[in-house]
């Protein structure tokens, strides 16, 4: 069991994760679009410094490191500029380093801090660090691949393909070896290791004792002498505990590896636990800095319980959303505008009746009579008439696609028809057959075809009555024997538009937030920044918190602008209670929060989350009965379709929309429970994953 000050990382009472370690990632893990000063100010909240705190330890910080003034982005630090001119980043490692020991933890793990740093400045880093162990009682650990800077260390320890070669005090390893640099020593050791010397590599780990002036192999039974020579209080029990149980077993399975070693370090090593000072008063990180007045203060180490929620933390978190979403007001007002843009689409260009449909028209009659009339009917905004002079010609434009119907009326159109009227149920078939326009119709575009039929069927019905009038006879004979009253829901003349307005803004609402929010955290997770926080101290809870806070600020700002845009530039009727609207419109936006956490808790990379948002957003089209009614589907269908994320919320919203009901249809309640219903599925999901991936 590995114990960080007498306690196991991540147990209640345990600063670890949270304000008694500093972490440096060896990947930058920083937000490009802060600035150092909110850099810093960002993991100050997060370790629940004081405002006074986290200005007065961000001045001697940039003071220390050399940073740039504290409002310069650290995006903008990659160029070369004034300061620096030697590498390119160097500034932003030392950002990163700085907002490691903002909150002068008792434990800095930093992995390769000096990387890209000019040897001025990594002279003064080391001076630093090995000050803060001197006089506060810190340990640090770092890792690097400049071996002659590990000199000033303490302690040692070289690595080969993941396993310790060694691990002592320098002056001990130089001595023994009798050679001048610590890189000599590791080019000695890796080919000793690659001669597979038999006494070396049948260990797990080696100790040199430079008095003995040879090396030792270190043994379960040596191991526990030194240790136990070591450790004499009462907080070593249980790593002596450990290693009896690690011996016990070795010698029952007798294997040479998998030993637990804690090789025994010099007496100079210093314990961070034994020169810090506990505190019982409040979890936060006390520190002071050196100056002329007096001697620096000792790190203390934060006590009390660890909060499963610390809204400090969260608030930390949602600021930090909010700065990375104000940085670039373009994308910002992109995303708010969005879905009032894909709304202001939809309403021009779906919905409506085709316009300016070329059709072929062939007359024969001559001179046009009754043909001409009827085709003064014709909705001209509908249908564009293009004469040909051969029935040929009008065939053959359909043909070649130039027109999308011919139309063809025989040379004796007029007084056939009239001739069906005189002899109604005793005209012949040839009077019947003169007496019809012949249509001729693409149908491979199914939309146009039947707008064709409906206009053609409407101008015959209007030329019919009109003509009836003007012989003195009721026109209300040539009229279908049905009647239709006065509708009960909706108009005699719907649109399409009308019918899938629901389902859109549904579909809107939904993707728009999902896009947002699932980008956003893969990008965070995929950087590094993720990890860093939850160093930090931040859980999973706490980090979906801060997110599900800005993303339902952004969704409410989001749906104003599109049922503005909805209801009162365009128009679309609503005739139930707007709250009723806006809620379920709102509700399915935070369901698509949840989808977008959700995704961004299973992908690791923008592109795998891409990939599944597209996998769910082309289903959900097609059976989310958006744009056709689920009525049309198999049975079985239907009833797997009605389980969906938007399908009973769709129906949901047409009902209120073209009815006009309220929550107290049951039928609108359930688009409003099968919502909420998913919002906690993805939550409690989105949960379950971050919290096995943290």
């Amino acid at each position: 069991m590995i114990r960080v000050f007498g306690r196991e990382p991540g147990s209640d009472y345990s600063p670890v994760p949270g304000p008694g370690v500093g972490y440096m990632p060896q990947e930058l893990a920083l937000f490009p679009d802060f600035t150092i000063k909110e850099t810093l100010r960002y993991f100050g909240q997060l370790y629940r410094m004081s405002p006074k705190d986290i200005k007065a330890r961000t001045k001697f910080l940039i003071t220390l490191l050399h940073l740039p003034e504290k409002n310069r982005l650290v995006s903008q630090l990659s160029v070369n500029n004034w300061f620096i001119t030697n590498s390119s980043g160097g500034q932003q490692r030392r950002v990163s380093l700085a907002s490691a020991l903002v909150h002068h933890p008792p434990l800095l793990i930093l992995d390769e801090p000096t990387v890209g740093v000019d040897p001025v400045l990594r002279k003064a880093i080391w001076e630093h660090l090995d000050a803060l162990c001197k006089d506060d009682g810190l340990t640090v650990i770092i890792t690097t691949h400049y071996i002659e800077e590990a000199r000033t260390a303490e302690t040692v320890g070289l690595m080969r393909f993941g396993r310790l070669l060694v691990q002592d005090n320098p002056d001990n390893l130089l001595r023994h070896h009798d050679l001048p640099t610590l890189e000599a020593v590791f080019l000695k050791l890796c080919q000793l290791d690659s001669a597979q010397v038999p006494e070396i590599t049948n260990t797990d780990a080696m100790r040199y004792n430079a008095p003995e002036g040879s090396i030792t192999i270190s043994t379960i039974e040596n191991e526990k002498k030194n240790i136990r020579n070591l450790n004499s209080n009462e907080d070593n029990k249980d790593i002596n505990e450990n290693i009896e149980t690690s011996g016990k077993t070795e010698e029952n399975n007798n294997k040479p590896k998998g030993n637990l070693l804690v090789p025994s370090m010099p007496s100079t090593f210093k314990d961070v636990s034994a020169n810090a000072t506990p505190s019982s008063l409040t979890p936060r990180m006390s520190f002071s800095e050196k100056s002329s007045d007096g001697p620096s203060a000792q790190v203390n180490i934060p006590s009390g319980k660890r909060k499963a929620f610390d809204i400090h933390r969260v608030y930390a978190l949602f600021v930090k959303n909010i700065i990375r979403l104000k940085r670039n007001v373009p994308i910002l007002l992109f995303y708010f505008f969005l879905p009032s843009i894909q709304i202001a689409l939809f309403c021009i260009c779906i919905g409506q009746d085709p316009k300016n449909i070329p059709v072929a028209i062939y007359n024969a009659e001559d001179p046009p009579g009754l043909s001409a009339e009827y085709l003064s009917f014709v909705n001209k905004d509908i249908v564009v008439q293009v004469p040909y002079p051969s029935l040929e010609e009008a065939r053959q434009a359909v043909v070649d696609g130039k027109a999308w119907a011919a139309l063809h009326f025989s040379h004796n159109y007029s007084y056939a028809l009239n001739q069906r009227r005189v002899l109604a149920g005793l005209a012949d078939n040839d009077t019947i057959e003169s007496s019809n326009i012949k249509l001729y119709l693409d149908m491979s575009n199914q939309v146009i075809g039947f707008v064709l039929l409906r206009s053609f069927f409407l101008a015959f019905q209007t030329f019919a009555q009109d003509y009836l009038s003007l012989l003195g006879y009721n026109p209300a004979t040539v009229t279908l024997p049905i009647t239709i009253e006065k509708v009960i829901y909706g108009n005699l003349h719907p649109s399409m538009t009308e019918f899938m307005a629901p389902g859109v803004i549904i579909l809107i609402a939904y993707y728009a937030t999902t896009a947002l929010t699932a980008l956003s955290l893969v990008l965070e997770r995929k950087d590094g920044l993720l990890e860093r926080s939850l160093v930090a101290g931040v859980n999973s809870i706490e980090f979906l918190a801060s997110h599900i806070m800005t993303q339902t600020l952004v969704l409410t700002i989001q749906e104003i602008f599109m049922l503005i845009t909805t209801f009162w530039i365009f128009g679309v009727p609503s005739q139930g209670p707007m709250i009723w609207v806006f809620s379920l419109t709102f509700f399915q936006g935070v369901a698509g929060v949840m989808f977008g956490l959700f995704i961004s808790s299973l992908c690791a990379d923008e592109v795998s989350a891409a990939m599944l948002g597209m996998g769910s957003f082309f289903p959900t089209i097609m059976l989310g009965g958006i744009f056709w009614p689920i009525q049309s589907m198999p049975d079985w269908m239907a009833s797997f379709a009605s389980f969906l994320p938007q399908t009973l919320p769709v129906e949901s919203m047409r009902f209120i929309l073209s009815r006009g009901w309220d929550v107290t249809y049951i039928e609108v309640v359930l688009g409003f429970v099968a919502t909420w219903g998913w919002i906690l599925l993805y939550l409690v999901a989105a949960a379950f994953i971050f919290k096995k991936y943290t």
